[in-house]
């Protein structure tokens, strides 16, 4: 059963980009958006996170429910539209998150996102859910020159990926995502371990990629690791033949 007191959400600053990004927006991605396009943004890597942009203002509603993804991910998407005062025929695009995430956790997000996008045959735009953290991390610490986003992987190991500064308004990745033993692990001054993913970081990776032509990432889903449930392997006969 949801529980709407486990919903809240807000109005955040809007997003720290130059003016005529959203112009560049609206000439270099393949889909023609409007001068301000609404951007949905859907997370589930770390509680559930939707937000939305209509321009640089951006509107956010979470649940920090990690156990109920499924349960509360449309009514958050609901809240969010709401608290936005759009509708589900203004958003241009859908901004998927896609981890590192539990196995259960982060598909629900990533197929959420995917149906919206399929529905309103909009773009699905995958956004590393840890780079969302790092713009969050140096939009808050501008004199920052390292990150490293730390997230629990569970089993006495750690999800660590390395960024540097932001180059064009987006971090550099100069660590790829990886597990690390805690017991190998040496904590840093630079080391951000987040609580939920930042909306408003997912939000502006996809702006800037749209801005200025750039690639998005996989579509596949990062995790933090490999599922426990694994396809039987057929029992090799005892005979010989």
């Amino acid at each position: 059963m949801i529980v709407q007191s486990e919903i809240s959400g807000e109005a955040l600053p809007e997003l720290a980009l130059p003016t005529e990004i959203l112009g560049l927006v609206s000439i270099n991605t393949a889909t023609r958006l409007r001068a301000e396009p609404a951007l949905l943004a859907i997370d589930t890597s770390l509680g559930t996170v939707v937000s939305l942009s209509c321009g640089v203002k951006v509107w956010q509603s979470v649940s920090d429910n990690a156990m109920a993804h499924a349960e509360v991910v449309g009514e958050v998407i609901r809240h969010a539209l709401a608290k936005a005062e759009l509708t589900v025929s203004d958003i241009d695009a859908v901004v998927m998150g896609t981890g590192p995430g539990s196995f259960t956790g982060l598909r629900v997000g990533m197929a959420a996102a995917a149906a919206f996008a399929i529905g309103l045959a909009k773009p699905l735009l995958p956004v590393l859910s840890h780079e969302a953290s790092a713009i969050e991390f140096f939009n808050s610490n501008p004199a920052a020159s390292t990150v490293r986003i730390v997230q629990d992987a569970r089993r006495k190991e750690l999800f660590v990926t390395e960024y540097t500064a932001p180059q064009a308004l987006l971090p550099v990745n100069t660590v790829a995502p990886a597990v690390i033993a805690r017991a190998e692990f040496t904590a840093a001054g630079s080391d951000h371990t987040p609580t939920r993913v930042s909306g408003s970081g997912l939000l502006q990776a996809a702006l800037v990629r749209l801005a200025y032509g750039l690639e998005f990432g996989s579509k596949q889903p990062v995790y933090l690791r490999d599922p426990d449930v694994r396809q039987p392997v057929p029992v090799k006969s005892v005979f010989q033949r």
